[in-house]
């Protein structure tokens, strides 16, 4: 009986790792996880992860604070029943087209650091490393991001909107022709620049059809 008990907790806590979309980072008093309106109540503890289905329970001045895998976060404070999916939701319509973006590339910056990592370990495990004077051919330029959001954020639109065009035409589906599509999009705004606007968020539309930005960008 007890390693049963022991498996279903186990199963527990990988089914809520495996539907996680975020994780308690703040718990204080009585605050109880339930996984969806039939799950058993269980007390509820620091990094904790959490589920779009669950719902909080909080007791008497007690408070907890959600941080979503999105950067996204809810801040609950007080006796209630909170849905876990409603708070989400209401947390990203609080967001602005800036801090998403920022949010976004943040994400994209970290993913190439450890790309780039993984890549230098197997290359230096297989031997494979080798100085640039001995290649035979160069690598064709590429567009950097970081060089790009750092003349928008310099107010230099004009190099920036070059180099965002540039960052899209060399890898038009992925996640960095993504956000240079956003910046574009705030450089037209920011500039008033509605016809150039307008065609950017269709042509974004067309490539990233389930992007938040696109909801952000339409309800503002």
């Amino acid at each position: 009986m007890k390693y049963r008990i022991l498996l279903l907790m186990v199963l527990a806590f990988v089914f809520l790792n495996a539907n996680a979309i975020g994780k308690l980072t703040f718990v204080k008093g009585d605050v109880k996880y339930q996984e969806g309106v039939a799950g058993a109540k269980q007390k509820a503890l620091l990094q904790m992860p959490v589920s779009e289905t669950a719902i909080l329970i909080l007791g008497p001045a007690a408070e907890a604070i959600i941080l979503y895998d999105s950067g996204h976060n809810s801040e609950l404070k007080g006796m209630g029943h909170f849905t876990v999916r409603e708070l989400y939701a209401e947390a990203k319509k609080k967001d602005s087209p800036g801090a998403w973006l920022k949010r976004f590339t943040e994400s994209i910056t970290l993913l190439q650091k450890q790309d780039r990592h993984l890549d230098a370990a197997i290359r230096r495990e297989k031997g494979e490393v080798q100085s640039p004077d001995t290649l035979l051919w160069r690598e064709i330029e590429h567009y950097d991001l970081t060089e790009a959001m750092q003349q928008y954020y310099d107010k230099d639109y004009e190099s920036a909107t070059e180099l965002f065009k540039k960052i899209i035409e060399q890898d038009p589906l992925s996640k960095e022709a993504e956000a240079a599509h956003g910046f574009l999009i705030l450089i037209y705004s920011e500039k008033e620049f509605e016809e150039l606007k307008s065609k950017q968020i269709e042509l974004m539309i067309k490539d990233f059809p389930e992007s938040e930005f696109i909801d952000l960008i339409q309800n503002r």
